[in-house]
């Protein structure tokens, strides 16, 4: 198991320009999830956002692939 927090301890430094969680969106997924916490929310945008860009810097994702 990976240390989240660590994990994704640089990942507002890999955010581009314009590609951010606002807060109108956390909160209507806060909302519909009643129960969970903001900052659970925010912590696995994090962790989803990391993983995606890993995988892209990396070349794994699907449409980086040679056909």
């Amino acid at each position: 198991m990976i240390n989240v927090y660590k994990y994704t301890e640089e990942t507002f430094n890999h955010v581009p320009k314009g590609y951010c969680a606002y807060g109108s969106e956390i909160e209507q997924i806060y909302k519909e999830n009643s129960g969970l916490l903001y900052d659970c929310i925010v912590d696995a945008w994090k962790l989803g956002f990391e993983q995606a860009y890993r995988a892209a810097k990396a070349g794994k994702l699907d449409f980086q692939q040679q056909q």
